[in-house]
C-alpha cells in the first residue's frame, strides 16, 4: 500500500463519516497516488534502498533516481565483484542546485578526498539510503505524540501495534493522529497502517513496508509520521475524490455542475492534478 494522502483525509474531502465506503476510498486512494507518481516520474514516498551505477570516469554522476537520504557510497574497480565504502568527506551530494540539499540528484567526489572519479565500467558505483522525493524532507518526519505500548514491545513478525491513544491529536492538532494509509516509521523499520481500531488503540500494520526491513521494537519506542509533499498529498487526493465521485456517476465520462450550468468532462489525470504537477515543480522533466 502506498498512499499519499490517508482515509481520513479522503472522508474529510467529502464530508463523509461512517465506514460505508471506506473500503472504496482506499481503493481509490491507491489508484490515485500511483497516477500521480506516474505522472509526476518520482517516487514521493521514502523507500529504503541498494542501488548499482555504471561510473563514467569522471568525478560527478548524476542519479538516475532522487534520494531523500544517502547513507553510504562505494566504488568497485573490479566491476562489481567487491565494494570500498568512501568516507563520508570522499563524496558530496546535491539536488543539482545546492550541495547537501534532498532530494539528491547529482553524487560529486570532493577533490580534496581519496578518489578523483567514479570507477568507469558497470555496477562501479554502489549507493545505499533512502529513494523519493519531497520538497521539505527535513520537517517531512513528524512525531506522532504516541509510541509502541505493547508491554514486551513488539516483535519483528506481529502486525498489531498497541498505542497510547490512537484518536489524540497529531503534532498540526489534527485528529485522529493514525489513520488508514499513513506510513509510520518506528526506528529504521517503515509500517503502514491498514487498520485502526480507536477502542482499543491497536494499529494494524504492514511490517518492513518501503523496503526497510522488520525488526523488534521495545515498549516506549517513539513513532514518527510521514507528511508527504503537500502538494503531492493535495494532487492524490483530488485525483481520489474526482474519482470517486465518478464512480458514483457510474464512471460516466461527464458529470453536470448545477451551480455553473456546466458538463465537466473528465480524462485520465484530472487536469487540476496536472496543474499542480507543474506548477508545483513535482513532474520530473526529460533530459536530451
Amino acid at each position: 500500500m502506498e498512499l499519499l494522502a490517508t482515509l481520513d483525509e479522503a472522508k474529510r474531502a467529502l464530508d463523509i463519516t461512517g465506514e460505508t465506503y471506506d473500503a472504496t476510498l482506499v481503493t481509490a486512494l491507491g489508484q490515485a497516488s500511483r497516477l500521480v507518481m506516474a505522472a509526476a516520474g518520482r517516487r514521493l514516498l521514502p523507500w529504503a534502498a541498494t542501488r548499482y551505477a555504471d561510473g563514467l570516469g569522471r568525478a560527478q554522476l548524476w542519479l538516475a533516481e532522487s534520494w531523500l537520504a544517502i547513507a553510504t557510497v562505494s566504488l568497485s574497480s573490479d566491476l562489481g565483484q567487491t565494494y570500498t565504502a568512501l568516507a563520508g568527506t570522499d563524496w558530496w551530494a546535491s539536488n543539482g542546485i545546492v550541495w547537501d540539499a534532498p532530494p539528491f540528484e547529482l553524487l560529486a567526489l570532493n577533490p580534496n578526498g581519496s578518489y578523483s572519479d567514479f570507477y568507469a565500467g558497470q555496477r562501479t558505483v554502489k549507493i545505499v539510503g533512502t529513494l523519493g522525493w519531497h520538497g521539505d524532507y527535513a520537517s517531512a518526519w513528524e512525531l506522532s505524540g504516541d509510541s509502541v505500548q505493547d508491554g514486551s514491545g513488539i516483535s519483528a513478525s506481529v502486525t498489531t501495534v498497541t498505542v497510547g491513544n490512537a484518536d489524540g491529536a497529531d503534532a498540526r492538532g489534527v485528529t485522529p493522529r493514525f489513520s488508514v494509509g499513513n506510513l509510520l516509521r518506528i526506528e529504521s523499520e517503515y509500517v503502514t497502517v491498514t487498520g485502526v481500531n480507536a477502542t482499543t488503540n491497536a494499529l494494524t500494520v504492514l511490517r518492513a513496508a518501503h523496503g526497510s526491513t522488520a525488526a523488534s521494537h521495545a515498549q516506549g519506542t517513539a513513532i514518527y509520521t510521514f507528511r508527504p509533499d503537500d502538494l503531492a498529498q493535495q494532487a492524490a487526493l483530488t485525483q481520489a475524490v474526482r474519482a470517486f465521485k465518478r464512480g458514483q456517476q457510474a464512471f460516466a465520462d461527464a458529470g453536470a455542475n448545477a451551480e455553473l450550468g456546466q458538463l465537466v468532462y473528465v480524462k485520465r489525470l484530472d487536469p487540476d492534478v496536472e496543474a499542480i504537477l507543474m506548477a508545483g515543480g513535482l513532474r520530473r522533466l526529460a533530459v536530451g
